[in-house]
């Protein structure tokens, strides 16, 4: 059977009852049918109330939380590191030292793709590619192929002093 002109939740509800069904004022609720997609204010029914109560019960749950409790992305957890800099990347018993100018982190999930052993991230210095040379230079003697280093002796050491820029 069709449903009639008549059926109560095709009927028109007035906008202060509408507001109070909803448990908000009626500037309030004029502003939440506003935004964009909102419902219309010209024809409230039964049926459009019922929406409107949901999405409005869903928003005040979100406005609800704690800022503390917010959620927060893994992006905003992590530590800041300079955008530019010397980075350490371990694997095994190599390590390689090189530079970035995008991040550390966007570094290593690069360099993750292409090896089969699993990279972690032991170091950042806040520096250039001259001071990504000069370290080249002081364990040349540790190379193993372009930028990877074997992962002893005095290499081990500095890492283990937590980097040192002025004496690797």
């Amino acid at each position: 059977m069709p449903r009639s002109l008549f059926d109560p939740m095709r009927q028109h509800i007035p906008l202060q009852v509408a507001a109070n069904e909803v448990g908000v004022s009626v500037d309030q609720f004029r502003q939440f049918c506003r935004k964009p997609g909102g419902p219309s204010l010209y024809r409230i029914t039964a049926y459009r109330l019922t929406v409107i109560r949901r999405e409005l019960e869903k928003l005040k749950a979100r406005l609800a939380k704690p800022s503390g409790q917010a959620r927060r992305s893994k992006r905003e957890l992590a530590p800041e590191e300079p955008s530019q800099c010397v980075y350490v990347i371990g694997s095994g018993g190599h390590v390689k030292i090189g530079f970035t100018s995008k991040g550390a982190r966007k570094r290593l999930a690069h360099l993750q793709i292409g090896s089969a052993e699993k990279l972690t991230l032991l170091a950042t210095i806040s520096g250039s590619v001259e001071m990504e040379k000069r370290l080249h230079a002081c364990f040349a003697h540790l190379r193993t192929s372009g930028e990877w280093f074997r992962n002893t002796g005095e290499l081990r050491d500095w890492l283990a002093r937590g980097c040192p820029v002025d004496a690797p």
